[in-house]
């Protein structure tokens, strides 16, 4: 019989998927008081409106959406029995935890220091001090990433067998399938990466009447529906869909450069201030993944016509498209085509 089961059930799955929930309940309850602090203070002492105080509440709103992203990651992964995202989750952390370090500076950087040295909101020993709390965001994460990384091993042990009951004993096919979920997975960082930088970009510049600001606006829509064409285009094999898919690799290299150029020379240099630090972070780590997306994307396409299709084109038995856990290939793929690891086999 075959089935499938929504949330994990095995001893590591759980394990891990409760690290991740502890995790980012920890840090979305941190972030939130740490904003309520600092929205007190900033009307409390009517701080000057400067591009580090309008940027602050983005900071806090992209740390509790990330997390958020990796829960829903980590369920997806467990749920397909995909080490590949298991694994990315441990990096994807990694990244967030050298976030939460850069947001202490900067927000300390936009309460300034006439706030930090005559009312105690920092850490100068009150109670109400924010610096501490700030520390910890980064030192919870990490003590998380080394959890996540000790029962990602056991689960990568675990899943091999799921693998290997789909794919066979093919190394050839097992190669193949690989670097396709690889791909899959980069594609769903990509979207993090992809809005982050976007988002901090828009509240960061701020005005409407400049035309790169509806430019910044439309490149939102546009990557998801790039990465949505994407999946489709590597899911069916469609050599033209994966050229097009590179094309818009090359291009989005081509923004995000641009973006970094812009930061450091002409006229709107000034602009970006002390956000310039996580605009760099996040447009640093982008390329990074647009580099890894287009060397498995061609990877992929040297694959193409191999067999891994009809895998990758098995259905779910006794599933509807509409169901519920359906919802996250719903948004990162075809509607129509699901990936094998879906699958649950087990004896009744």
């Amino acid at each position: 019989m075959v089935a499938m089961k929504v949330f994990p059930t095995t001893r590591n799955s759980i394990a891990f998927f409760s690290v991740t929930i502890v995790m980012a309940v920890l840090v979305m309850g941190l972030e939130g008081y740490i904003f309520a602090r600092y929205e007190d203070e900033t009307h409390k002492y009517d701080m000057q409106d400067s591009t580090s105080s309008r940027a602050i509440p983005t900071y806090f709103s992209l740390v509790i959406f990330a997390e958020i992203f990796g829960l829903l990651v980590a369920w997806d992964s467990l749920r397909l029995k995909n080490t590949i995202q298991v694994i990315g989750l441990c990096l994807y952390h990694l990244a967030l935890m050298v976030y939460a370090i850069i947001q202490i500076d900067q927000i300390k950087e936009a309460l300034g220091p006439d706030l930090i040295n005559d009312h105690d909101v920092w850490g100068n020993g009150s109670s109400l001090s924010i610096e501490p709390w700030l520390i910890i965001i980064p030192v919870v994460i990490g003590c998380s990433i080394v959890l996540l990384c000790y029962y990602s091993y056991r689960l990568y042990e675990e899943f091999g067998w799921t693998i290997y009951k789909h794919i066979g004993a093919d190394l050839a096919m097992h190669r193949h399938y690989m670097a396709f979920q690889i791909f899959i997975a980069l594609l769903k960082f990509d979207f993090i990466f992809f809005v982050g930088f976007t988002i901090q970009f828009i509240v960061i510049t701020l005005n409407v009447t400049d035309p790169e600001f509806g430019l910044t606006i439309a490149v939102i829509p546009i990557t998801i529906l790039g990465l949505l064409f994407t999946s489709w285009a590597l899911r069916n094999e469609k050599m033209w869909g994966m050229y097009i898919t590179l094309t818009y690799f090359l291009c989005a290299m081509a923004y995000f450069l641009f973006k970094l150029i812009r930061m450091y020379s002409g006229p709107k240099k000034s602009l970006y201030g002390s956000a310039k630090r996580p605009l760099v972070t996040f447009a640093i780590l982008t390329l990074a993944l647009l580099i890894a997306s287009i060397v498995n994307a061609s990877i992929c396409m040297r694959n193409f016509g191999k067999g891994l299709k009809n895998y990758v084109h098995q259905r779910r038995v006794g599933t509807s498209p509409s169901s519920p856990e359906m919802l996250m290939d719903r948004w990162i793929s075809s509607t129509d085509h699901k990936s094998p690891v879906s699958l649950r086999v087990q004896l009744d």
